[in-house]
């Protein structure tokens, strides 16, 4: 038998808010082809997110694409103006807040969470638990960001609950003992019901 959730952590991009088509958006408003912004997020969002490439250099790589001119935009001033909520996870998130801890667990450029927050495409709630690769030099699937999401939590690890839309994030987890399922975007009703039927009895 499955020891009971205490908490869960929700992934943000894919998740609580949609990013992919925010990449699409900026395309088509820029007038170039969405694979141009595609190539960049591939080849470098990774070390955004780690830490390792600088907001301003990664900006300039959009800029370039986008025929964008001197003074830049913040990055993820820039890219979260085109983002938007994905409300119903943050419903769901509002049913949740009584009966678990819920935290964060994301793969995110330096800042992505302040702006975020700041245009209301996160939940308004006191998170019990903030866990940002860009803070920690460090992002999923590594195993340092699972261990310290674990220490944040404070909890055993079965009995965290841990919902992305990248399946090889979710399998990781799991793989340390944690509950979890994978978020399909593309099915948001579908992905939200079941969330419901695991997770509100």
């Amino acid at each position: 038998m499955k020891k009971p959730v205490t908490f869960i952590y929700f992934d943000i991009g894919g998740v609580l808010l949609s990013w992919r088509e925010g990449h699409i958006r900026a395309a088509k408003k820029y007038g170039v082809p969405h694979e141009a912004v595609s190539r960049i997020v591939d080849a470098h969002w990774a070390a955004a997110c780690r830490g390792t490439l600088s907001n301003a250099d990664y900006m300039a790589m959009f800029a370039k694409v986008f025929g964008l001119r001197d003074p830049l935009p913040d990055l993820t001033d820039f890219w979260t103006d085109h983002y938007t909520p994905i409300l119903e996870t943050h419903t769901l998130v509002h049913e949740l807040k009584g009966s678990y801890r819920i935290g964060l667990l994301t793969n995110a450029e330096n800042g992505a969470m302040k702006h975020a927050t700041k245009k209301g495409l996160l939940p308004v709630i006191p998170w019990a638990s903030v866990v940002d690769s860009s803070q920690l030099g460090t992002i999923k699937p590594e195993t340092k960001i699972y261990e310290i999401a674990e220490k944040a939590a404070g909890v055993p690890p079965e009995e965290i609950f841990f919902i992305d839309d990248v399946p090889e994030y979710v399998e990781i987890a799991k793989s340390r003992g944690w509950q979890g399922m994978v978020f399909d975007t593309k099915d948001v009703v579908g992905s939200i019901k079941m969330l419901r039927i695991i997770l509100c009895g």
